[in-house]
């Protein structure tokens, strides 16, 4: 081999080992400028209830608007006066989370087997909140519900006001 040879094949792979370091050295700014995308992954929940009956609140977690199988959610419990509190983790596939909250206000008839001086009111509120990598999510609700039934022992009310948070 000619010594104009070996300097042009020398050139040879100085070139394809610049090209090479070229591409990894793209590859590796392109995946810096890319958006860094970092999921939410916890959220905090809350549900307080006062009154003499009772509220729940049920989660559920979606991906594009349909509920996630398998996603651990709660639904919570309280009666009376109370209040409970907890955390979970979001899916990492989560874009999104819908929640109800459910209030119940109830009288028993002294009767068994009378509908006379009984009642029972419900009322429920909902929200459906999407969330991103840059961004978590806050849902609030406030529910209550009230009745009032007489029989000949009087006149007697129950009434249940709920508040849930729920926030990633």
């Amino acid at each position: 081999m000619s010594n104009k040879q070996a300097i042009q094949k020398k050139e040879g792979v100085r070139t394809i080992k610049r090209s090479i370091s070229l591409v990894f050295l793209l590859s590796a700014v392109s995946m810096l400028a890319a958006p860094i995308v970092s999921a939410q992954t916890s959220y905090a929940w809350s549900l307080s209830c006062n009154g003499d009956s009772s509220g729940y609140a049920s989660w559920s977690w979606l991906q594009d608007g349909q509920v996630i199988a398998n996603a651990t959610s709660t639904s919570p419990y309280c009666g009376g006066t109370s209040s409970l509190s907890g955390t979970g983790a979001v899916p990492p596939n989560a874009n999104g989370v819908t929640a109800t909250l459910y209030v119940s206000a109830s009288v028993s008839s002294p009767f068994p087997k009378s509908r006379t001086g009984s009642c029972v009111a419900t009322h429920s509120a909902s929200a459906t909140k999407s969330l991103s990598s840059t961004r978590g999510v806050s849902i609030n609700l406030k529910a209550s519900a009230s009745c009032t039934a007489k029989s000949v022992f009087g006149t007697q009310k129950a009434s249940e006001n709920a508040q849930f948070s729920l926030t990633s």
